[in-house]
Order: structure tokens, then sequence, then C-alpha cells
């Protein structure tokens, strides 16, 4: 598990590191687990620790050179390149027998290795998010970038995203793609100033044709037609043999078609996604994803920023509005209405239980539970042959039997949740949750084994990590767990 830490100051202030948990025979274990640390001064990482680069803002992981050990795409927002500040840049580092290593790190920016990928300014934050998919199916997996400052076309803050195709000796320049809204054939509004294009990034085969496509979302997104700003919206690109392209790119918003829900200013749509088969249909055994689209500040009633999340389903035509969902409380979800949950603020994908359908786990840092402000909970919701269901579904917080650490106000426990199978036949399943307001910012995370023996979501024992218990100095502010990278259909490794 590669755990982010992007405000760590052990170097410079807000320098940024990354933490390394490899896993064991028998789970993560502190005595018996390997701990590494890498920062921009660690020996051979590209690039030098400065004030402000949050490297670890963004974390993904895939097998770049295909040689069939994963590999780790760092997001660092705020590096600066030349004299524009915080431009942007992502450090790679490669995996090997022994477990990532420095030795080939590859850092890429708008001037990398002395070829203009783009032109970068000033706040473009390259880096801010980050996810790998196999765009073009040729075994090598690719690296997408947002880069949510960026002016594209000329417009300011529009956002867009760099596109980085793997090949036998990892990322290469050659055919790079640079993607915004106003790129030809791309579905949508076109750009807008402040969009931010590509806030968050998550990828999976949506059309199951054995090409990963790629989901970008836009929470400042000004729908026309429409009163108020920030309504939100998410864009999807397709793969194919030649990579991404915009032919057929699908533009999503609430109140579009059957999608439930209005559109309101300032909800969020697309703030958090992530990507997982929860009915279990496929097409020539290839998994038709379905996408989870976060909407932490959707109001429910009289619930102001209660939250929710939309679930899309995919098919042999890619994402369709047929069946789509809402979840938020009394919804599908456990417990009762309440204001500034932000539910849909995070989330991960998971097989949680021992069924055949990937489950959905929702994050609500800002929620209350036991009165506890801002101490935050998690959902689990069951998938099923007819999608995700609310029978069986739970509410976890800090104070949940078997669940490790204290609830605490302020702690924003479920800010990062992750899946990781730690042990070494993958049997059993861990779902991994940040909560990085523990201990004055200092943060945490806590990785909790399910039980595999049941349908039942059930807990069976915890470990809570800081950054003392594994390499490093926890300071405050530091958001130990801020991110960890997402999970991918199939099941993968760092070592």
């Amino acid at each position: 598990m590669a755990i982010g830490v992007p405000f760590d100051d052990d170097t410079v202030t807000n320098g940024g590191s990354v933490n390394l948990l490899y896993g064991t025979a028998s789970g993560p274990d502190a005595p018996s687990m390997t701990t590494l640390r890498f920062d921009q001064d660690t020996a051979g990482v590209e690039g030098a620790a400065e004030t402000g680069d949050t490297l670890g803002v963004s974390l993904a992981y895939g097998d770049f050179d295909g040689d069939g050990y994963d590999d780790l795409g760092i997001g660092a927002s705020g590096e600066g390149v030349g004299s524009a500040g915080v431009a942007g840049a992502v450090n790679i580092l490669y995996g090997t027998s022994s477990g990532l290593s420095a030795t080939a790190d590859q850092i890429w920016h708008g001037d990398s290795t002395d070829i203009t990928l783009y032109n970068p300014s000033a706040g473009d934050s390259l880096g801010f998010r980050v996810t790998a998919g196999d765009f073009d199916g040729d075994g090598y997996d690719d690296l997408a970038m947002s880069m949510v400052g960026y002016d594209a076309a000329s417009v300011s803050n529009a956002g867009g995203v760099l596109i980085l195709y793997g090949s036998v000796s990892g990322l290469s320049a050659t055919g790079h793609q640079v993607l915004h809204q106003a790129t030809s054939g791309m579905a949508g509004d076109g750009n807008q100033s402040g969009d931010g294009w590509g806030g968050s990034l998550v990828t999976g085969d949506f059309d199951c044709d054995g090409y990963e496509d790629l989901a970008v979302g836009t929470i400042g997104e000004d729908i026309t037609g429409y009163s108020g700003l920030d309504h939100g919206a998410v864009t999807i690109i397709y793969g194919g043999s030649g990579g991404l392209t915009t032919s057929g790119s699908q533009w999503w918003h609430q109140g579009v078609g059957a999608i439930e829900g209005a559109v309101e200013a300032f909800e969020g749509f697309g703030e958090w996604l992530a990507a997982g088969n929860f009915d279990g249909d496929s097409s020539s055994s290839i998994d038709c994803v379905d996408l989870a689209v976060g909407v932490p500040w959707e109001g429910v009633g009289t619930a102001s920023a209660n939250g929710a999340v939309n679930i899309i389903y995919g098919g042999t035509s890619g994402l369709s509005d047929s069946g789509d969902q809402i979840l938020y409380q009394g919804n599908g979800l456990a417990g009762s209405l309440a204001a500034d949950g932000e539910i849909g603020s995070y989330l991960t994908v998971g097989r949680f239980n021992n069924d055949a359908y990937d489950d959905l786990a929702i994050g609500a840092n800002e929620a209350d539970p036991g009165g506890n402000a801002q101490a935050g909970e998690i959902y689990l919701v069951k998938g099923s042959n007819t999608g995700l269901t609310s029978s069986g579904g739970v509410r976890w917080d800090a104070a949940t039997a078997d669940v490790a650490g204290t609830r605490e106000a302020n702690d924003n426990w479920g800010w990062g949740l992750s899946y990781a199978a730690f042990e070494a036949d993958g049997g059993q399943h861990y779902l991994v949750v940040g909560a990085i307001g523990e201990d004055g910012s200092e943060g945490a995370v806590t990785t909790i084994e399910l039980d595999s023996t049941n349908s039942n979501f059930d807990a069976l024992s915890s470990v809570e990590w800081k950054q003392d218990d594994i390499e490093g100095t926890p300071q405050a502010n530091d958001d130990f767990g801020f991110s960890t990278p997402a999970p991918r259909l199939k099941a993968r490794c760092l070592k």
C-alpha cells in the first residue's frame, strides 16, 4: 500500500513524501512488514524537495513497462517548472523483483526530457490527480494526469489532462495527448473559465471491449441553461487500438436523461469517482465496468450538503442512464439524513465480502457520528446481480467494533479510501481508511481485514498506522493518508 503525505515537512515545508507498506503472508503487521519512504531528496528520485511541491497529493499504480511488476505514479502538483510556480509534475517509481526502486525514476512535466509536451504555466497543477489504464490495449499501462489550472485554448483555469503511453521502456512522450473540453469531438459544453476539468479521474472498461476508458470529473462545470454555478459534470473518453479518442465521448450530469437528481449549484457532482462491476455483467468474459460519482454537497430534503452518490451502469454500448441509481441516507444507505456529512467525498471499490460482485465504499469525512464534529464515517454497499443494493449495507466509524483507533472530533475518518489484498494468497480483503485530521492533522490510516467466509460485511481485525509506525516524523498538518492509489478491477500488487 502506498500512502501519500503531501504536506510532509521532513525535508522542506509541504515538500511531501510517500510511504510504502509491503504485504506479508499473514497480512499487514508492523513487525514483519517492509516499509519504505520516498521524497524528492531520496537518492535516485528525480527533482529536488522544495517548499510547496506536495509530492504524494495523488497516486496511481500500473505496469507501465510491461515487466510484470507494477510501477507507481506520484503527483506533485505544487512543483515549479522553470519560472512557472505550481506548474506541477509527476514522478514515476518503477517496480522490480525487490519492490519499487528509484533507479529508473522519471519525472514528467510540461518540459520533460527536453521535449515540450505542452507549455507549462504557473498554476497548471499537473498531477493534481493521476490514474492508470491500458487505453490502447497493447499490454503496457498508460497514465492520465490532470492539470486543473491549465489555461486550455486560452481559457483561464479550464483544465486539461495529459496522457502518456506505456512501452517496453516505460512511459514515453511518443504519442502523448493533451486533452481538454475544447478538443475536437469532445462531448460537453466546451471550455469555460474555472471549470478545473480533471478534478477527479478514474479508469474502467465501461463498454467491455478490452480497452480501458477514462472518466474525468469537473465540479466547476457551469451547465448551460441552468441557474447558478459549479453544477458539476463527468466526461467519458473511450479507449481503442489507437488510444483515447473523443469519438463517442459522453458527458454526464444530474438531470440529463434518466440520471437521478436535479442540476443545482455547488453540488460537487464528480468530486470523486470510482469504477467497478457492481452487477457482475460481462461481454466475451470482459467485465462491463460501472461508474460511481460522488456528489458530496447534494442537499437532500432539508439536509444541506448531506451528500449522495450516483451510479451509472456500463454495458456493450458504454455507460447508460438506464438503471441509474442515487444513494443517500434513507435511500440505499443506512442512517438518517444529516446536514454537512458530505457523503460521496471519497469512494473506492473492492470485493469486500465473499461473492462475485464489486462493492462500494463511500466516505463521509465531515459527518458527526456520536456527536463528534467531523469525526467522519464510511458506508459499505453490496453489489448484486441487479447492481448495488440497500440489503446488508453497513455504516462504520472509528468507534465500530473491531475497528482500530478512537472516534474523535475533526479526525475526518473516511477522507482516503482504498482496497488491498495484503496476504500472499490474496484470500483476505482489506479496506484502507484514511483519517487526515488525526492528531492535529498528522494523519493516520486504518487497514481493516474483512471476513471473506460469508457475504456479510464483517470486520475481523484492524491496525491503525501513523507515520512514526513506519518511516518519517509525524508533524502537525502532514495529512498522512491524504491519498492512496485507486484500486483497479483486476487485483494488482507493487511487489
